[in-house]
């Protein structure tokens, strides 16, 4: 598998929970100056996030998950495809080619 440099910092970042928080801050602060009126955060539980062994994984999953749902939006189903050998930025290239 060949890694971009985004997700080299991805894998190399073990600190799960620093990068959720991190992303939330991001996305809380992004949400209050341009007044959103809902919004979502991932969660900080560190049971879930146990499961993780770095960013990358985390934002993988996310990614698959994001890819069923927008494959469900557009063609009425959800994806019968093994995604277990992709990578993130593979997975990714889905999602914008819907």
């Amino acid at each position: 598998m060949t890694f971009t440099d985004r997700e080299h910092a991805l894998i190399s970042n073990t600190d799960v929970l620093g990068y959720v928080q991190a992303k939330n801050a991001e996305r809380n602060a992004q949400a209050v100056a341009e007044g959103w009126q809902f919004w979502t955060t991932m969660p900080e539980d560190s049971e879930f996030l146990s499961e993780f062994k770095n960013a990358y994984d985390l934002e993988l999953m996310y990614a698959i998950g994001t890819y069923s749902d927008v494959f469900k939006d557009e063609y009425c189903y959800r994806p019968d495809l093994d995604m277990s050998g992709m990578t993130l930025a593979e997975v990714e290239d889905r999602i914008e080619s819907i």
